[in-house]
């Protein structure tokens, strides 16, 4: 009767530590995946956000350069830009599952990704009237007014665009000015007009 008991509590003993291998392994299986689909959904949402500093990045580019033509002529090969139809539902759709990670936005980030569009649909409508054919030629006049409106307000946007990019949760907005948002932009597109800087600079307060 002993050995029949014995046999008993070891054989429950056993299920009571199979049954909690099993938890256990099941747990770290599952804080695995939620480690893998955290850092997948966080990668994602950064890439998605480059992506799209960089469609904006080169569209900033060819208004300084048009800006620095003051004229195109469509008789010498010569062709001018517009802003592109951005998508923003991924980058806001990724944004929204990171707050299922420990990944957990910012008030700053939240800020900025929100206004992201809205921001973009500004600077789109900006751009209508920017450049302008002259009647009776193959000429366009590219509006320096607009232009510089349009390099300040793209600048600002690409520039915390990009800072979230590379500071990712760290994330937050400063307070620089726009001469020092330039120096960060700039460098990363490769282009530069100190003078353009300049005027901007003075115009903007009557903004």
């Amino acid at each position: 009767m002993e050995k029949l008991s014995n046999d008993g509590f070891w054989s429950i003993s056993g299920a009571l530590v199979g049954a909690f291998v099993g938890s256990l392994c099941g747990l770290l299986a599952s804080l695995y995946l939620d480690v893998k689909r955290e850092r997948k959904v966080k990668s994602a949402f950064y890439t998605e956000a480059e992506f799209l500093s960089n469609i904006m990045g080169n569209f900033l580019a060819a208004i300084i350069s048009e800006y620095e033509k003051s004229k195109i002529d469509l008789a010498k090969n010569e062709s001018f830009s517009g802003p592109l139809d951005l998508d923003f539902s991924v980058l806001n759709t990724l944004f929204l599952e990171l707050y299922k990670t420990k990944n957990i936005p910012s008030t700053d980030h939240r800020q900025l990704v929100l206004n992201l569009s809205s921001q973009w649909e500004r600077i789109c409508k900006m751009d209508d009237g920017r450049v302008k054919k002259i009647p009776n030629t193959n000429t366009y006049q590219v509006s320096p007014i607009k232009s510089k409106e349009m390099v300040f307000f793209l600048v600002d946007l690409l520039y915390y665009l990009n800072m979230l990019v590379v500071q990712q949760k760290k994330f937050r907005f400063d307070e620089n000015n726009f001469k020092t948002k330039t120096l960060s932009v700039f460098a990363k597109y490769e282009v530069g007009n100190a003078d353009l800087v300049e005027k901007i600079t003075k115009d903007a307060a009557h903004w």
